[in-house]
This record gives C-alpha cells, structure tokens and sequence, in this order.
C-alpha cells in the first residue's frame, strides 16, 4: 500500500490471510506532512491544516514464488531497473498500481482535561511562531452544562484568534 502527500510518499505491506484473502497494511505519516505548507513569494495560500492533510492511497499486488514477505522487502522500494521502460505505476513482478481514493489526515491531538465537563484538544508538536493552530473544547456528552464562559488568555505577542462554533449549544 502506497499514501502520496504532494511528492512524498510513505509505503506498508501486508500479507492476505485468510479465506477471504484479507490484508491490513500499516502506514505512517511523515511529521512534516502536518506542517504549514509553504508559501512561495507573491503567492498567498490558505491553510489547509484545519481541513486535514490530503492523501491518495495505493495498492499493488505482489506475488511471491516462496510465499515470503518481510516489512524488510517493502522498505527496499521497486524492482525496477531505469534502464527498462514500464508504464507509470508498474513494477517488476506486482500488477500496477491501482487507486483506492483521498482521504484526509488529522494531526494526533494532546487531550487536557478541565473538569469532568470539559476537555482540550491541542496539536501533540511543539507551535512553531506564525504556525495557524486549531484548538478543539469538548463537552462530555454526560454533563449537565447548559450554558459555559469560555475566556482565552494569549500572550502578548499573539496575532489573532478566530472562534469557530462548529455546533450550537444552545
């Protein structure tokens, strides 16, 4: 399974089981497709960290002549040699790559809780300064809290703070 985030790329494998020929193939993320995407002189991009990290995902059928796949062999990367010409997504000995969809990645959160009502969801990596960062208040679904004060405090060298009231209390 492969997972592309602009030109990087990240793989995992797995082996089918079973007699439904079942696999669950593991990727991790790079760090660095958390952070703010770069903004090139004379252009002004929006953020795209509150609406995730945009990922495609691929997979390739491999077969094997002993029936041995290590985590080892995945890491090795393709068979193919650049002198042999092969259409965009294939490799030597794996069908070509076929495309399972997008998907968007949300960076881990660290979890603070206030009482037993409320809890505070921050990114898990240190802020970097004029890094854009999503907070998140959680209500317990068992609290009785009708109606809440919300008071932010921000250093003196903070720029902006927008509130985003993604449902309605009331």
């Amino acid at each position: 399974m492969f997972a592309f985030h602009e030109t990087q790329e990240v793989r995992g494998t797995c082996r089918l089981k079973g007699e439904l020929g079942i696999c669950v193939a593991e990727l991790e993320p790079l760090a660095s497709w958390f952070s703010p995407p770069t903004i090139r002189p004379g252009r002004q991009r929006i953020s795209e960290q509150a609406q995730g990290t945009p990922v495609e995902l691929y997979y390739m059928v491999q077969t094997t002549d002993t029936g041995d796949c290590s985590s080892e062999d995945s890491r090795k990367g393709s068979s193919v040699r650049p002198d042999q010409q092969r259409p965009m997504g294939y490799f030597a000995g794996h069908t070509p790559m076929q495309r399972i969809g997008s998907v968007r990645l949300f960076q881990p959160l660290s979890e603070l809780k206030l009482d037993n009502n409320f809890v505070v969801m921050t990114p898990s990596k240190p802020i970097r300064q004029r890094e854009t960062v999503s907070t998140f208040l959680a209500l317990s679904m068992l609290s009785s809290v009708q109606i809440f004060t919300l008071r932010q405090r921000f250093h003196s060298d903070f720029c902006n703070a927008v509130n985003s009231n993604s449902c309605n209390l009331s």
